[in-house]
């Protein structure tokens, strides 16, 4: 009699698991710093969200991780430098709030590619001559001003404490951008696309060692 109610039993546990795993997250209080989005003083104007909202079928990290994308596409308004890629970064923190635990939005940022040519020039079309070096590919020696600092920078500008902070983004950090981030306190670092390559090694170490978190989560069909 034991062994036949095992089958009924693990269903019920399979069930419960999968009401856990799949159950659609409520949208957490959202507070947003006056500065998170810049502000018409910086070179780059004022950052979009493109209406970015929190979606209920999705998790914590993958809502933010929507938001980076979504702050990624402002590149498309500099009209310059796209060979360095879209990338999209938020800087957030949790927080309690009187209706409960949130979120606490500290900083969008995206790639920032600065005019290296003339007026009439475009630094992507001074990338076209020649191909990218592995250097330049994985922010070494980089053609633009990178999100991660951009939020460091902006945020020990407006006096905005950044120690406990989480970083999302799209891809992950390059070195100096790792190093930057440490020294700031930020503890949790996401990203969704692979960081398989090598040189990436020194970056998930030293942010290991630092006791902090480096997380890959590669998009889902759904997302």
């Amino acid at each position: 009699g034991q062994w036949k109610a095992l089958p009924g039993f693990g269903i019920a546990v399979l069930r419960h698991f999968l009401s856990r795993r799949f159950r659609p997250t409520r949208p957490p209080p959202l507070c947003w710093e006056a500065t998170a989005r810049g502000g018409d003083d910086d070179f780059w104007g004022h950052i979009e969200d493109f209406d970015w909202s929190w979606d209920a079928r999705f998790s914590e990290d993958e809502n933010l991780l929507n938001l980076a994308f979504a702050v990624s596409h402002n590149t498309y308004r500099f009209n310059r430098g796209m060979k360095c890629g879209l990338y999209g970064a938020v800087l957030c923190r949790h927080k309690d709030f009187e209706e409960g635990p949130g979120i606490q939005i500290l900083g969008l940022a995206m790639h920032y590619p600065v005019k290296l040519a003339s007026e009439e020039g475009r630094v992507d079309e001074m990338l076209a001559v020649r191909s990218r070096s592995q250097k330049e590919i994985m922010g070494a020696k980089s053609k633009s001003l990178h999100a991660e600092v951009m939020l460091v920078a902006r945020c020990a500008r407006e006096g905005i404490a950044t120690d406990g902070s989480w970083l999302y983004c799209l891809q992950a950090p390059c070195w100096n951008c790792v190093k930057a981030l440490m020294m700031a306190g930020v503890t949790r670092i996401i990203f969704q696309e692979p960081d398989e390559h090598p040189s990436f090694q020194r970056q998930r170490e030293v942010v290991q060692a630092a006791g902090a978190e480096w997380h890959c989560m590669v998009p889902s069909r759904k997302r």
